[in-house]
C-alpha cells in the first residue's frame, strides 16, 4: 500500500489569501487541528483592519456532524498586533491561527470565518458576503487510499498501461481520479471514474480499479476524488499528489555501529 505523505503527522489547514484550503498532516478523529488563516480573505479591503488586533475579532466555527453543534473560536496572532503585516498569497506571511480538537465521534469536520467589524458592528463572512462560506473535511489517508499503483510497459507495442487500485471505507459510493502525464507534451488533466470490484479485503473495505492506456515510459500524477453520503472530498497526498511508478524510496545505509572503545586507568 501506498503510505501517505503526511501519514502521522500533525494535521494542518492552511486558508490563504488566493483563496486555496491545503490540508497537511493526518487529519482523523481524535487529534488537534491547527488552523491557519489570511486575515485578507474576510476583513474589509479599505485598510482598517490592523493585524491582529483582539478588538477586531476573527472568529473560526466548527462542527463535525451535519447540523451538529457549533464551536467558535477567536483566531490569535502568536506575534500580537503588527502594524506592517507581511502579505504572501501562499500562507507563508502573516497568518491568524487556532486550534480545534476534533472528538472520537466526528462524522466530518465543516469549518467557516466571521468577522466582527467594530466600526459597523456587522459580522462579516468571506468575499464579503452576508452569509457563511463552508469548507467540508473528512480523514482522506483512512477513507481513500492507494493499494497498487504502476506504469505496465508492454514489449510489442509503444502504449503502456496506467493500473491504480484503491481501498476505501464501505461507506464510499463513488471514487474518481484527476490524473496527467506530466512527461509528455500537451497531456491534458483527466477525470477518470474507478470500477467498483464489489470485493472487500479483509477488514471489509471496498476495493476499486482503474486502467488507461498511457503513452510509454509515462509518468502519471494523479490525485483521488471520493464521495460519502452525497459530498465530495479529496485524498491528494498532502498537496504533493501520487505518482506513477512510484517513487523509489533511497537506499540509505544504516548509521555505522559505534566503535568499542576500552579505556585503562593509569594508577
Amino acid at each position: 500500500m501506498f503510505s501517505g505523505f503526511d501519514l502521522g503527522k500533525p494535521a494542518q489547514i492552511t486558508f490563504t489569501l488566493d483563496y486555496h484550503e491545503l490540508l497537511t498532516g493526518d487529519l482523523k478523529a481524535n487529534v488537534n487541528c491547527h488552523i491557519s488563516y489570511d486575515p485578507l480573505r474576510i476583513v474589509p479591503r479599505d485598510g482598517s483592519y490592523v493585524h491582529g488586533d483582539p478588538n477586531q475579532p476573527i472568529f473560526v466555527h466548527v462542527q463535525f456532524q451535519k447540523n451538529g453543534p457549533t464551536e467558535s473560536k477567536q483566531l490569535y496572532s502568536p506575534n500580537g498586533i503588527i502594524s506592517a503585516p507581511h502579505i504572501d498569497v501562499t500562507g507563508q506571511g502573516s497568518m491568524l491561527f487556532q486550534e480545534v480538537l476534533i472528538p472520537n465521534n466526528a462524522e466530518e469536520l465543516i469549518i467557516w470565518f466571521s468577522y466582527l467589524n467594530p466600526n459597523t458592528n456587522e459580522t462579516l463572512y468571506e468575499r464579503n458576503s452576508d452569509r457563511p462560506l463552508f469548507y467540508f473535511f473528512r480523514w482522506p489517508y483512512h477513507d481513500a487510499w492507494v493499494r497498487k499503483v504502476d506504469i505496465i510497459d508492454s514489449s510489442t507495442s509503444s502504449i503502456s498501461s496506467f493500473e491504480l487500485e484503491v481501498g476505501t471505507i464501505p461507506s464510499i459510493t463513488e471514487v474518481s481520479v484527476n490524473w496527467r502525464v506530466i512527461n509528455a507534451e500537451e497531456s491534458l488533466k483527466q477525470v477518470t471514474s474507478l470500477t467498483d470490484t464489489k470485493q472487500t479485503d479483509r477488514d471489509n473495505n471496498k476495493i476499486w480499479t482503474l486502467q488507461k492506456s498511457v503513452p510509454k515510459g509515462a509518468v502519471v500524477r494523479f490525485k483521488l476524488n471520493y464521495e460519502v453520503n452525497g459530498r465530495k472530498y479529496k485524498n491528494d497526498n498532502a498537496s504533493q499528489y501520487f505518482l506513477a511508478p512510484e517513487p523509489q524510496r533511497p537506499n540509505v545505509p544504516p548509521p555505522p555501529k559505534p566503535s568499542t572503545y576500552q579505556y585503562f586507568r593509569q594508577n
